[in-house]
């Protein structure tokens, strides 16, 4: 066999072996967590309003926080730009992030609500007064972790036409190896 041939041959098998081994690599760069599955009922009071849980790490190290707040009354915050009816923001406790939200599904969003964690009013009035059976879904995967936010029980408020009093959301953080982008917007 000709030696060219070998060394394009040996070349193709080096390259093939390189590309394999960054690629798990890549996909190991997260790491993994305490799975998590947390509900929160939201209603139209001070105390209800707002749910942040954190997202440990195997040995109990805090990696990320959700923040997650239902938009019943008009205010504002230094902290927190609002969008939707219930906004849901996932970030790093360690701040390595320059994004809003890891929950952003556009790379480079110009809007607060480009992303999987915002619900609207129009999409929740649909499911007002529904059974337990009706919900809304949003899935996606980010940073090591596939996550899935269910909108459900939605109370509409009597006393002002289109808006609500009440919602439940469950939470879920769950491992997911293989994805491996920063943001949720770089993962298929």
């Amino acid at each position: 066999m000709d030696a060219s041939i070998q060394l394009r041959r040996f070349s193709l098998l080096l390259l093939t072996l390189l590309l394999a081994s960054c690629s798990h690599f890549q996909r190991n760069q997260w790491p993994s967590i305490k799975e998590v599955s947390v509900r929160h009922h939201f209603a139209a009071n001070k105390e209800s309003e707002q749910l942040k849980t954190m997202i440990y790490n195997h040995s109990g190290k805090p990696l990320y926080c959700l923040d997650a707040r239902f938009c019943w009354r008009d205010y504002e915050t230094e902290d927190y730009d609002f969008s939707g009816a219930l906004d849901c923001r996932l970030y790093p406790v360690n701040g390595s992030s320059f994004y809003p939200t890891l929950l952003q599904n556009i790379a480079s969003a110009t809007r607060d609500w480009q992303t999987y964690g915002r619900f609207t009013g129009a999409e929740l009035v649909g499911l007002i007064g529904a059974d337990d059976s009706r919900s809304i879904v949003q899935r996606c995967w980010v940073r090591g972790m596939f996550i899935q936010i269910e909108v459900f029980n939605i109370v509409k408020d009597e006393k002002e036409d289109g808006h609500m009093t009440s919602l439940d959301m469950i939470f879920t953080a769950k491992n997911s190896p293989t994805s491996i982008g920063d943001i949720a917007a770089r993962n298929p």
